[in-house]
């Protein structure tokens, strides 16, 4: 017992070092200290007895490397996908902001191959400088926008910037909603919503029915939003008040039924330039591939050392 205690003692004393490391980073729950804790005591053994295998001859380390693979594994899992950080930030066009210490500021958007565009982000990290391009495009097949995050690889952590969307891209900023049949008193003109009139195909058009009181006339009026199914693009047609005022679709609801209206005398504020996105970091997410390399290379070379085992060995003679 003594001589196995004098053994484990640098394995455990590595155990007890790695656990302290975890609750100075933030690792207060029991089961993730308890695997960081048993997976640092097996690497550091595993470690050990790789070395001493090695050194007697390739064949005898083979199995204890992919062991030490595995904690390799476990510590960089625990790490990555329960105590990485993450913000949620809003860039305006041309201006800095900063977000878990990095700064960046959002460039514009670069046209894409087959519409699958790219968000422009210049980030000062401390680290260095580089320049993000995640992507946020619409897809027709999904029918909704792709977001795809740019990934930086540092040596500790790799950073992920996640578009979300262009904060009032669909220009409802400042717009008045109407459910069906509500009324509403707009400056001098009382504004009823009807209904809609839909007519579906490769291009979806969508009118809205509506009815102004101005000056003592009623006189329809009929804005229509029309969406290319293939694109996303959407195309507003407007409609026109006597005297010149128009009335055009902003958005439409179709689970609520409501409509979207840009109005004469609503002022509307400036939309489409600000970029949300979220800022992610993973801790140790290296150690993740580290250990599936050394687990994948144990099995390869456990498999070339049963082939040579089996090449070695002399055939058994047949019996007549």
């Amino acid at each position: 017992p003594r001589a196995l205690g004098r053994a484990a003692l640098p394995s455990l004393v590595v155990a007890v070092l790695a656990a302290l490391a975890a609750v100075a980073r933030g690792v207060r729950e029991p089961m993730p200290l308890a695997v960081v804790f048993g997976a640092a005591f097996a690497l550091a053994s595993n470690l050990v007895v790789t070395v001493r295998g090695f050194r007697a001859g390739w064949k005898h380390g083979v199995a204890y490397l992919g062991h030490a693979g595995v904690a390799v594994l476990l510590i960089g899992i625990v790490a990555s996908s329960r105590y990485g950080r993450q913000v949620q930030v809003q860039l305006p066009m041309g201006e800095e902001r900063q977000a878990l210490g990095y700064r960046l500021t959002f460039q514009g958007v670069r046209p894409g191959v087959q519409g699958k565009d790219r968000m422009m982000i210049a980030v000062n990290a401390p680290e260095r400088r580089f320049e993000a391009a995640p992507a946020l495009y619409w897809s027709e097949f999904n029918q909704g926008y792709m977001k795809k995050p740019h990934i930086e690889r540092f040596l500790t952590h790799d950073v992920y910037i996640s578009p979300l969307e262009i904060v009032g891209d669909d220009g409802s900023d400042g717009a008045v909603w109407f459910r069906k049949g509500e009324t509403r008193q707009i400056g001098a003109v009382r504004y009823t919503f009807i209904d809609f009139d839909r007519q579906m195909g490769d291009v979806v058009r969508v009118a809205a029915r509506m009815r102004a009181e101005i000056g003592g006339r009623t006189v329809p009026v009929r804005p229509v939003l029309e969406i290319n199914m293939k694109s996303g693009i959407p195309n507003r047609i407007p409609d026109y008040l006597p005297g010149g005022a128009s009335v055009e679709i902003v958005r439409v609801d179709p689970n609520t039924g409501r409509v979207a209206l840009a109005l004469p005398g609503v002022v509307r504020h400036q939309a489409g330039d600000i970029l949300a996105v979220e800022v992610s970091t993973k801790p140790l997410i290296n150690l993740v591939w580290i250990g599936a390399i050394l687990m994948l290379g144990s099995a390869l070379l456990s498999v070339v050392r049963r082939a040579m085992d089996l090449k070695r060995s002399p055939s058994l003679p047949t019996e007549t």
